[in-house]
């Protein structure tokens, strides 16, 4: 997803530094992981009825 779908490309507007580029994407994919993580999570502790020790561990 994130090489097909996400910009990855640098802009041609703007001229932005190699680090400041390279943080911004990587914020944009593990900001997309983090939520595909908590959405996992919820699917696998509401639907499937998982019984874990601690829900917080569990989601860390």
């Amino acid at each position: 997803m994130a090489s097909n779908i996400l910009p990855l490309g640098k802009r041609k507007e703007q001229i932005v530094n190699g680090t400041h580029h390279l943080v911004n994407k990587l914020g944009l994919v593990y900001t997309i992981g983090f939520v595909q993580a908590i959405i996992v999570d919820i699917i696998v502790l509401s639907v499937f009825k998982l019984e874990v020790a601690s829900v917080p561990l569990f989601v860390l």
